[in-house]
């Protein structure tokens, strides 16, 4: 199956300037017959993927997803399809609670080897005042 540029570009949903340009820096590969180019359909989907047609593509309503317009005979499987996602809604939202949880735990433990390393430090430091050696220094005490 070969495609025009016109063709090309609805198919994957580009503009035929961008299926143009494609062509010319031989991204896009095609044999150019008179002055039209036949795009062979495997070259097009591999540099783009396939557009969805419009009819196949779900309603989406604010609340989620609505199937009934799809078909309205599948009450019951559109009912377990909703208690399926409010159960992955719940184990995300958990699993980003607990991503936060170890962050923090993260963060605290590092705070907490920060300030045993500067403890370490100050340790392995001679803290000792230099004593003064020489007559002078024994007189200035």
């Amino acid at each position: 199956m070969t495609f025009t540029a016109g063709q090309a570009a609805k198919e994957v949903g580009k503009s035929l300037p961008t299926i143009s340009k494609a062509l010319k820096t031989g991204r896009l590969s095609a044999k150019k017959v008179g002055n039209k180019y036949e795009i062979d359909a495997s070259e097009l989907f591999r540099v783009w993927p396939k557009t969805a047609d419009d009819k196949s593509l779900p309603i989406v309503d604010g609340k989620g997803l609505s199937l009934s317009s799809v078909n309205p005979n599948n009450g019951d499987e559109i009912k377990a399809l909703q208690d399926a996602l409010n159960a992955e809604r719940k184990l995300n939202s958990e699993k980003d609670a607990r991503i936060s949880d170890l962050t923090h735990r993260a963060e605290r433990a590092e705070q907490k080897e920060d300030t045993a390393q500067a403890q370490l430090v100050g340790l392995l430091t001679d803290q000792r005042t230099a004593s003064r050696k020489g007559l002078w220094g024994w007189l200035k005490k």
